[in-house]
């Protein structure tokens, strides 16, 4: 068992990753193959980009989603993920506002309030959700 900071940021498997409270947890593959040193991991139709030196399989994956950053446009980034969608809903939180997006996946993102006003985000609005591959872990279930 390692230090909290590390299992709640940094969880070592899907059981740590649910006791963490993280909300993006999804049934994946991991793909075999290896491009620029990183690993395609597929969700749904959804292809996401990770570090990941397990075997190519079945498991799950777990987005952080303190990590993902939302933008109207798409960005130019070292976040090697950005996924086009739209808001599906707006919760109000007490450290901001914790909104999902549809796109491809049920992707929920916090942000703080004033991102929230600036972006003028409703439901329907056209995001994009970017986020560094070292937001993903993938788990063997």
């Amino acid at each position: 068992m390692g230090q909290p900071h590390d299992v709640f940021r940094n969880p070592a498997s899907a059981f740590a990753a649910e006791l963490s409270g993280l909300q993006n947890f999804f049934a994946a593959e991991l793909l075999p193959e290896i491009e620029k040193g990183l690993r395609k991991v597929i969700l749904n139709d959804v292809i996401l980009l990770t570090h990941c030196d397990l075997e190519a399989g079945a498991g799950a994956v777990v987005i952080d989603e303190k990590q993902i950053f939302l933008s109207k446009t798409l960005p130019q980034t070292s976040a090697q993920n950005s996924l086009k969608g739209t808001v599906k809903q707006t919760q109000k939180t007490p450290f901001g506002y914790e909104i999902e997006i549809a796109c491809g996946i049920d992707l929920i993102v916090n942000i703080s309030e004033s991102s929230f006003d600036t972006l003028n985000l409703t439901p329907g609005s056209e995001v994009y959700a970017s986020f560094k591959v070292s937001a993903i872990r993938f788990f063997r279930t």
